[in-house]
């Protein structure tokens, strides 16, 4: 017999409420990588893996088109499968 599941509910951030500058920050990105089409590859990537690879102080960052695709390199990067 196996043990009971329990679940939790995660709380949901609605940026909107809860800091609309934020809102505001966040939909000018959405729609200046919608309106260039870059949503893969590009100067708004490259400036991403640029800032993320500072924030984290390391030298370097790749970003992957989903999480499958960074499970993939991470499993890579450690010579797993």
């Amino acid at each position: 017999m196996s043990a009971p599941v329990t679940t939790a509910a995660l709380p949901v951030m609605s940026t909107c409420n809860n800091d609309p500058h934020l809102f505001a920050e966040m939909m000018a990105a959405v729609e200046r990588v919608a309106s260039a089409g870059a949503f893969t590859l590009g100067d708004v990537v490259a400036a991403f893996e640029a800032e993320f690879a500072a924030y984290n102080e390391t030298a370097h960052c790749v970003g992957v088109s989903s999480g499958t695709e960074a499970l993939v390199l991470a499993l890579r990067a450690l010579e797993i499968g």
